[in-house]
């Protein structure tokens, strides 16, 4: 069954298919650097008509317009909590006050954590 998916998926050019790709930065750096089916997909050399959606930390929206920027044709930035978010979100998730403060504390050292 997966041979025969494949095959009408290549068939049709991958028209009507979505591919995700969920993790970019975290794609070992010889697949996003040398010859492979994924950037055969990437540049549009296999599978033309698919429709692409790629997740990544900001370090690699850079090389991603760098390298493909005739196939993006939609880049958008999801940011994620604000400070005030994250303090609420933390005294909300964490009953114990001391817990709380602590953790709160370890993010601030972290800041790579933090956001």
């Amino acid at each position: 069954l997966q041979n025969l998916v494949a095959k009408e998926i290549q068939h049709h050019d991958g028209k009507s298919v979505l591919l995700l790709f969920e993790g970019f930065d975290e794609l070992p750096r010889n697949l996003r650097t040398h010859q492979s089916t994924f950037l055969d997909i990437l540049h549009k050399n296999s599978l033309p008509q698919a429709t692409i959606l790629i997740t990544s930390r900001p370090s690699a929206t850079e090389f991603l317009h760098w390298h493909f920027k005739q196939q993006i044709s939609q880049h958008i930035e999801i940011l994620g909590f604000t400070k005030d978010d994250i303090i609420s979100y933390v005294h909300n998730a964490i009953e114990d006050e001391q817990v709380c403060t602590d953790f709160l504390q370890y993010l601030k050292c972290y800041p790579y954590i933090h956001g």
